[in-house]
């Protein structure tokens, strides 16, 4: 899970974010809507990415609205990574 927030943030919110039953060790996945949903009860709000203009790095999570293939030939000619 990633999302940014300010120091200040962090502080009023841990008891939230280190709850064990949103991010606890023995969880398979990280309950991260759950947590979203319990730190908005306790007023704090939530930005979320413009659609296509994030993504996750797993190929067959990667945003539908870029040309990845084209992306990635376009960084290596630029690096001359080839």
């Amino acid at each position: 899970m990633t999302f940014a927030c300010k120091l200040e943030t962090l502080r009023r919110a841990r008891g939230i974010l280190l709850d064990s039953s949103f991010t606890g060790e023995t969880l398979k996945t990280p309950r991260d809507h759950e947590m979203f949903i319990a730190l908005a009860e306790k007023g704090f709000a939530l930005g979320t990415a413009l659609p296509g203009r994030s993504t996750h790095c797993e190929r067959q999570l990667l945003s539908p609205y870029v040309n990845w293939s084209a992306y990635a030939l376009s960084l290596a000619e630029k690096y001359r990574l080839y």
